[in-house]
């Protein structure tokens, strides 16, 4: 059954909550058993946030159609402005595809697709009792995304349901040209988490055997934390600010990637850290992103970066704040420059 959304309002809260895990956090993230406390009120929005929200990407022309057969959502954006390239490197900034994929999935998961008021995925009444925490995160950035000629306005964007386990779900979003081009791919996982007791909450029964098809073949993402190298990081401080952090005053899973790439190109400005500066020049190819903890405005991060041992062309991030590691990021550069610039 295909369903084409022209004009409604999202009614149901849901937004990707960042949260503490305990210390000393597994060798591998296990979302069906990640245990963390929260140390602030989750969800400090506005009423109406939502409604807004939804009539501000109907205004920047989001059309939405859903295929629920095959669990499915496209949603047509207006491509990529001015902003979302970087004026040096003539490169598309990835933490602007990242809040772009963002805007896509709010989207799709909050429309009302009929005057019942139920959405794609039943993801309102999924959420309607519980909060969900990013904990895991893999893009994939193909040649085409950075190639001049291909145009990309507008963009059609993908939004599958994914994985489901006893706690946690993810879902997959790809980016498509008008023409048809790949040009990136998103899996994001999320944990259900007890809005009083702040622990995981396991997935509705009824939501689980509904969606379990949708799910078959599909894989959790497992992402193993590195350990830094015995002989040292180079590092680099950032204190996060008011624009780095989304409506419930985390920082924005998207700002972490800024805060690495502004890393990236520091240290090999420096040319402190062998081969990095040739692979920041040839542009990012993947990234994989553990999460596992939660920072605020004022909050100085320390990042360390180091070349990884087992891939080549892999350079490892951690983000700390004061002791605490909150985050890591694991990026693969391409091995050889793309065609990004008109000769």
């Amino acid at each position: 059954m295909f369903i084409s959304v022209s004009r409604c309002f999202l009614f149901r809260p849901y937004w990707h909550i960042r949260c503490l895990q305990k210390k000393t956090p597994p060798l591998v993230t296990r979302v069906d058993n990640f245990r963390h406390s929260l140390k602030r009120d989750q969800d400090t929005r506005p009423p109406g946030h939502i409604g807004r929200q939804s009539e501000r990407l109907e205004q920047l022309n989001y059309k939405l159609t859903v295929n629920e057969e095959k669990c499915e959502a496209d949603v047509i954006h207006p491509g990529l402005s001015y902003d979302d390239f970087d004026n040096r490197t003539e490169k598309p900034r990835l933490w602007k595809m990242m809040r772009l994929m963002e805007g896509a999935r709010f989207y799709s998961h909050h429309v009302p697709l009929d005057s019942t008021g139920r959405t794609f995925r039943d993801y309102a009444q999924l959420t309607d009792d519980r909060i969900t925490f990013l904990v895991a995160a893999e893009l994939d950035f193909y040649s085409e995304f950075y190639d001049f000629r291909i145009i990309k306005n507008p963009l059609r964007i993908n939004v599958q349901g994914g994985y489901i386990g006893k706690t946690s779900l993810n879902s997959i979003t790809k980016v498509f040209t008008n023409s048809g081009n790949l040009i990136c791919r998103n899996v994001n996982q999320v944990v259900s988490v007890n809005k009083s007791t702040r622990r995981p909450l396991p997935l509705p029964v009824w939501w689980v055997n509904k969606y379990a098809e949708s799910a078959i073949g599909k894989e959790p993402i497992k992402f193993e934390k590195e350990e830094k190298p015995p002989n040292g990081t180079e590092s680099f401080q950032i204190q996060v600010v008011w624009s780095d952090t989304d409506a419930n005053d985390h920082t924005n899973w998207s700002s972490y990637v800024r805060f690495i790439l502004d890393t990236a190109y520091y240290v090999s400005s420096r040319r402190t850290v062998p081969y990095l500066q040739t692979m920041v020049e040839n542009g990012v190819k993947r990234l994989e992103l553990l999460y596992t903890g939660e920072s605020f405005e004022g909050d100085v991060l320390t990042i360390h970066t180091w070349l990884c041992t087992k891939r080549a062309s892999r350079v490892i991030f951690h983000v700390n704040k004061d002791d605490e590691f909150i985050c890591q990021c694991s990026v693969d550069y391409f091995e050889k420059p793309l065609l990004t610039t008109r000769k």
